[in-house]
C-alpha cells in the first residue's frame, strides 16, 4: 500500500451482529468504541442500508444503536455505489 492508499473496511449487518457471538458483553462495549475511533479515522465505511437494518428494529441491541449513532461521524459516502 503506498503512502496515498487508505485501507477501508465496509462493515454489513451480519459482521457487526456476528461480533456479539464471539465478543463476551463484558467486552462489547469497548469493541464498539474501538470500531468507533476506526469510522472517525476512515478506517470504516458503513453503507445506507446497513444503519437502516441495524436500526430499524423495535428495540435495538448494541450494533443496532451503534450504527446510527456513528452516523454522523463517517467520512465516506453512505450509498454503496456512490464514487
Amino acid at each position: 500500500m503506498s503512502i496515498d492508499e487508505v485501507e477501508v473496511w465496509i462493515i454489513d449487518s451480519s459482521a457487526l451482529i456476528h461480533a456479539k457471538e464471539i465478543v463476551s458483553v463484558k467486552k462489547q462495549w469497548d469493541v464498539f468504541k474501538h470500531l468507533e475511533l476506526m469510522v472517525i479515522e476512515g478506517s470504516i465505511a458503513l453503507p445506507r442500508q446497513v444503519i437502516k437494518e441495524l436500526s430499524e428494529i423495535a428495540h435495538p441491541d448494541l450494533p443496532g444503536a451503534w450504527a446510527p449513532g456513528v452516523r454522523g461521524l463517517l467520512k465516506h459516502p453512505l450509498d454503496a455505489g456512490h464514487q
